[in-house]
């Protein structure tokens, strides 16, 4: 359905003024060979090939907005992999309906489970860099 033309609405649309657009609209019928728009004193119509002419258009600007979306996801989806190393029973009480919701919130992301019920230094690595604390 294309909404009905006025002289003003064009141009209200695209922020110009109604003479800028009248100026453009006859360039781009010379352009393409064709008459987009039957003109009147009171109503601007669609002809054929203008109505073919918008319908093409409003579908390029529609597959610009869902590729321009696509590219805004890249930057607000999250993405990667998430490694967890977790205590078996911890991981099964606590974290299953979790990850589960995770997953389907974070497609993008991918889980790396690490399960182990073995105690964990996790500064191990560091150690070695701090000495021990003596009292004098």
């Amino acid at each position: 359905m294309i909404p009905l033309l006025t002289a003003n609405t064009p141009a209200e649309r695209l922020e110009m003024s109604p003479q800028l657009v009248s100026k453009y609209v006859p360039q781009l019928e010379t352009h393409l060979g064709v008459r987009l728009l039957n003109r009147t004193t009171r109503k601007i119509h669609l002809t054929e090939a203008g109505t073919q002419y918008h319908q093409r258009a409003q579908q390029v600007l529609n597959d610009i907005d869902d590729m321009e979306n696509q590219l805004d996801d890249l930057h607000t989806q999250a993405q990667g992999l998430l490694r967890i190393s977790a205590p078996v029973s911890f991981a099964i009480r606590h974290m299953a309906p979790l990850l589960s919701e995770f997953q389907t919130a974070h497609p993008g992301v991918g889980i790396d489970l690490q399960l182990n019920d073995r105690k964990v230094r996790i500064f191990a690595h560091y150690e070695h860099r701090f000495s021990p604390i003596v009292n004098t």
